[in-house]
């Protein structure tokens, strides 16, 4: 008994030590946190009073389009200017980085409005896949040297245009899951008319990474997963490819539909969109975005059935259960 006394009085003050310490820090990690999120808001603010014209000519680009289109990409455009601002401050960008990469999230997508030219019209997701080349050639053209004197960014403009060029340019490639094949076929059907495809080189540097890693924590949320949802249901080479994968779960016995199959690639996309990605913090910003879609339940094609990642992830566990063993027994036999 008296060992037991002496014990509490040497341990029982240090675990309320501990405790207080543990609890100290993790209310510095509180409001650590709440200046971040003021910040961002703060810099989101003033971004879109910075530049309101710009986001709104942008915005006029989209107008000769269906309203749900529409909506979706300028919805997109504000979800990658928060993104990238996000980023740049818990990056601890300068300021004139953070303008930088705030253009660079502005103008990414205008051109995915635009009419295909005449000679493309059969190519297969020409906008899909060449918006980013020229969106990236129009930058000079947008922000002129007056342009830049406005928005009060540095004194080097052709830098800037430079910049926000590669970056546009880059946050293209190389793409996961569903957009290396777009890319794949695209650049067959150009060969078919005698032209080369397209190849875009992988983000580098603050800027481009900055845009890139925005662009893929769009793609890996919820948001994301709903517009693979929409683009493989209107899509005839994904469509038979959702099809081949039903048929593939059915040869195990497992009812599997296509809108599951959809939205097994479109988790695939977003878990190659963090994998992707050389940093580990940006992997892990990603990550939330991932962990809060799989609770969201998803609709394919109008269909009234409800989709949740966990009841098709464990449709996917059962399929490689099932085609490891028939592997094995292969083996076996021909041994």
């Amino acid at each position: 008994m008296e060992q037991q006394r002496e014990y509490r009085k040497i341990v029982e003050p240090d675990k309320k030590k501990t405790a207080d310490i543990f609890d100290l820090d993790r209310k510095r990690q509180e409001r650590k946190e709440e200046n971040i999120l003021k910040k961002i808001e703060q810099e989101m603010s003033e971004a879109e009073e910075r530049f309101g014209k710009l986001i709104e000519e942008v915005s006029k680009r989209y107008e000769n389009l269906p309203n749900n289109i529409k909506e979706d990409l300028i919805l997109h455009n504000w979800q990658i200017l928060g993104n990238v601002i996000e980023y740049g401050i818990r990056r601890g960008f300068t300021e004139k980085e953070l303008k930088i990469s705030e253009l660079g999230a502005i103008l990414h997508d205008m051109d995915k409005a635009d009419s295909v030219p005449e000679k493309y019209k059969d190519i297969q997701n020409y906008t899909l896949v060449m918006h980013a080349k020229v969106a990236a050639e129009k930058v000079p053209e947008i922000l002129t040297d007056e342009c830049l004197e406005e928005f009060q960014i540095g004194d080097d403009p052709e830098k800037i245009r430079q910049e926000v060029t590669k970056a546009i340019f880059e946050h293209m490639g190389p793409r996961p899951g569903f957009m290396t094949n777009i890319l794949k076929k695209f650049n067959e059907d150009m060969e078919k008319i005698g032209e080369g495809g397209i190849d875009y080189p992988e983000a580098n540097g603050k800027i481009s990474e900055a845009l890139l890693a925005a662009d893929m924590k769009s793609l890996a949320g919820e948001d994301g997963r709903k517009k693979v949802l929409k683009f493989r249901a209107g899509d005839k080479f994904f469509i038979q490819q959702d099809l081949n994968l039903v048929a593939e779960y059915g040869n195990y016995g497992i009812d599997l539909s296509q809108g599951e199959a959809a939205l097994i690639s479109g988790f695939e996309s977003a878990f190659q969109a963090r994998d992707m990605q050389k940093d580990k913090r940006n992997r892990d910003w990603i990550d939330v975005d991932i962990e809060k879609s799989k609770k969201v339940e998803y609709t394919f094609l109008g269909s009234e059935k409800l989709m949740l990642w966990e009841d098709v992830f464990e449709k996917t566990k059962h399929y490689e259960e099932k085609r490891r063993i028939k592997e094995i027994e292969e083996s076996l036999e021909a041994a």
